[in-house]
């Protein structure tokens, strides 16, 4: 959208999948990967129903390169989140 000035990028997330199986691996909880991605087809099943939209396309990383708007990218090296090389990949990536 040529219309937006600038964008303020705070803590910013690559990939959904990919965040997703690290806050996982951050928890107390030993899941396996196996079971994080059927939770995850479910997820992804449900939404697309309710919502009519595939959260596999929440992913940054691939379409950062196309971007022409000026971007300011912030994240706290402490994050536990989000955590910082999301917004590093991205801004490594950013067009």
């Amino acid at each position: 959208d040529p219309s937006i000035g600038g964008m303020v990028l705070d803590s910013p997330f690559a990939s959904l999948k990919q965040l997703s199986y690290e806050i996982v691996d951050m928890s107390n909880f030993k899941v396996p990967r196996l079971a994080v991605a059927g939770v995850q087809k479910m997820l992804r099943s449900t939404i697309e129903k309710k919502a009519d939209f595939d959260i596999n396309m929440l992913e940054p990383i691939s379409f950062v390169d196309k971007s022409f708007i000026p971007a300011l990218f912030a994240t706290a090296t402490g994050d536990t989140f989000v955590q910082p090389h999301h917004c590093e990949q991205l801004y490594d990536a950013y067009a």
